[in-house]
């Protein structure tokens, strides 16, 4: 009676641990099937960005063209799509291709969601990043010198180390970030942000 008891007691705890290793192996499977379909993606979003290289003599057409409206609605897809740490993949194409120069944006992102995107040592150089959601975001050492973030959602957000120059943070909101007073006074204008303690600076 005891070996069957034990002999039962063994085969459920075998049952349990091959239960585990089975569903530990679906949740790899789903992991990996999950990178490749970013990866694709992201891939796809680049294909279609170079079709609809926005040239020198594209600034000059209408704000409400198709190409701006479809490059601008097709970054804002691929930013919900992909995960933390390939959201600056399609961000830096953007800038790079001057699509979102600071005073002369091609496109706009209000609300694009860079939510606790991974943008540590990120370049971003006068670019608009007006209403842009970068709550939690990991903007350690990233340079951000003169770029607009007005009315951005920068709650949580990583500054720590970030070049923030001539930043533009009128109305952004920076309750909980982690960002040194002296980043913030190098920034500028600074009206109506709310601060990393919750107050706001006039």
């Amino acid at each position: 009676m005891v070996l069957a008891v034990g002999a039962i007691g063994y085969e459920s705890i075998e049952r349990q641990r091959d239960e585990q290793r089975a569903e530990g192996q679906r949740e790899r499977e789903l992991r990996v099937i999950n990178e490749q379909a970013q990866a694709v993606a992201l891939q796809t979003y680049l294909d279609q960005m170079s079709n609809l290289m926005i040239d020198r003599k594209r600034r000059a057409t209408d704000p409400d063209s198709d190409e701006r409206g479809l490059a601008q609605a097709r970054t804002q897809t691929i930013l919900l799509a992909l995960g933390s740490d390939r959201k600056r993949h399609p961000l830096k194409l953007v800038a790079q291709l001057h699509l979102i120069d600071k005073g002369n944006p091609i496109i706009k992102l209000p609300h694009a969601d860079l939510n606790e995107a991974n943008l540590a040592e990120v370049t971003l150089i006068n670019v608009d990043l007006t209403e842009v959601d970068l709550r939690a975001a990991n903007l350690t050492d990233a340079n951000l010198r003169g770029t607009v973030l007005a009315d951005a959602d920068l709650r949580g957000a990583n500054l720590t180390g970030a070049e923030l120059t001539g930043a533009d943070l009128t109305g952004a909101d920076l309750t909980g970030a982690r960002v040194a007073y002296e980043q913030l006074a190098a920034s500028r204008p600074l009206s109506q942000a709310t601060m990393p303690d919750g107050s706001t600076h006039h």
